[in-house]
């Protein structure tokens, strides 16, 4: 029988160490996530707080922004896809609700600015201008800039022709009154504009009436001075045929 040798034990139980630490080595290096993998995260991270800074003003870039980050998490390696499940699953979901806040928000914009185009066509740059500010409170939406300059410009030159109006309106107010619609087709909100057009309308109507019966007193009298004229002639013309004979 073989006696007991405790030096063979040791050399045993330093293979298992060696064998334990071994395959704990290479269970590590499966698990962590490669630093190229951890700066994909991050990036698309930043895309997507850049993609919420833009929501209210740029919804095209913010959902350009969402779309990037969802670009880098699919460029990440699959193992870590996989070992980073959460994570990835929490990034996208919050880059596919960024993109369609984008989306509802772009659409809010537009629908606003459709409301705004019929107002401005029906002479209401004030109701145009707040439906503007009510969907852009804080005025950084680009794509509002032309609408609002078209309102500004409606309201300017209705107010240039409603001062002309008043200018002419004693002497002309047929000129008044046409000067006065034209300033209603781009805002009947100014003030007193509609008693301004009715004050117009009755003035020129009221010279209209004057210029007419001028014309038929004139005629009139005309008419008379013709008669006492051919009366005359006629009343000559027979006394001289009376001495004649």
């Amino acid at each position: 029988m073989k006696s007991f040798d405790p030096r063979q034990c040791r050399c045993a139980q330093v293979l298992v160490i060696a064998l334990c630490l071994l395959v704990a080595g290479q269970s590590v290096g499966q698990q962590a996530p490669s630093p190229s993998s951890s700066s994909k995260f991050k990036e698309a991270s930043d895309y997507l707080t850049q993609a919420d800074k833009a929501l209210q003003c740029d919804p095209v870039k913010a959902e350009a922004l969402a779309n990037k980050a969802l670009g880098v998490l699919s460029e990440a390696r699959e193992s870590d896809r996989v070992l980073m499940t959460d994570a990835v699953g929490d990034l996208k979901s919050q880059c596919n609700f960024k993109i369609n806040a984008a989306q509802k928000r772009r659409a809010e914009l537009d629908a606003s600015a459709n409301e705004a185009k019929e107002e401005l066509k029906h002479g209401h740059p004030q109701s145009a201008s707040a439906r503007l500010k009510k969907a852009d409170p804080d005025g950084c939406y680009e794509g509002y800039r032309d609408l609002i300059a078209q309102v500004d410009q409606n309201r300017a030159k209705a107010d240039a022709l409603v001062a002309q109006g008043d200018h002419v309106q004693r002497k002309h107010p047929g000129r008044a009154f046409d000067l006065y619609k034209q300033a209603q087709s781009l805002d009947a909100d100014v003030p007193d504009l509609s008693a301004k057009i009715v004050s117009a309308q009755a003035a020129a109507q009221h010279k209209a009436r004057v210029a007419r019966n001028r014309v038929i007193a004139l005629i009139v009298v005309l008419g008379a001075v013709g008669v006492c004229l051919w009366a005359v002639t006629t009343y000559s013309n027979s006394q001289n045929s009376y001495t004649g004979n």
